[in-house]
């Protein structure tokens, strides 16, 4: 599957559901050379940001397609926001095979 149908088979699925979607376009910026760039200050950024009231919940992904991989960028945006993705109260890090029921989720889905 194309990342663009995994794009919108996920977004059809938590619009479905309930869940509130905000997709993150790359953003561009114009160049001197008059082409559109990709911005670098937006860089790993991921695609979906997925919030729900009941339960509460925060889902941020990155969605790749056949093939795809995830840029540094992408994993390092990741990585931290996975480990922002605790249980203050525990110190408990939850990592990615192991996000059940809490309330974000960071995920990289294909």
């Amino acid at each position: 599957m194309k990342e663009a149908g995994l794009l919108n088979w996920v977004i059809a699925c938590a619009e479905a559901t309930g869940w509130k979607v905000w997709h993150v376009p790359a953003p561009m910026t114009a160049g001197r050379d008059g082409q559109w760039h990709g911005s670098k200050r937006a860089a790993g950024l991921p695609d979906l940001f997925l919030l729900h009231d009941d339960p509460p919940r925060l889902i941020i992904a990155e969605l790749k397609g056949d093939g795809g991989k995830l840029s540094p960028k992408q994993i390092e945006f990741l990585a931290l926001a996975r480990a922002g993705a605790h249980d203050a109260a525990m110190g408990d890090f939850y990592p990615l095979e192991d996000q059940g029921d809490r309330p974000l989720g960071v995920y990289a889905w294909t």
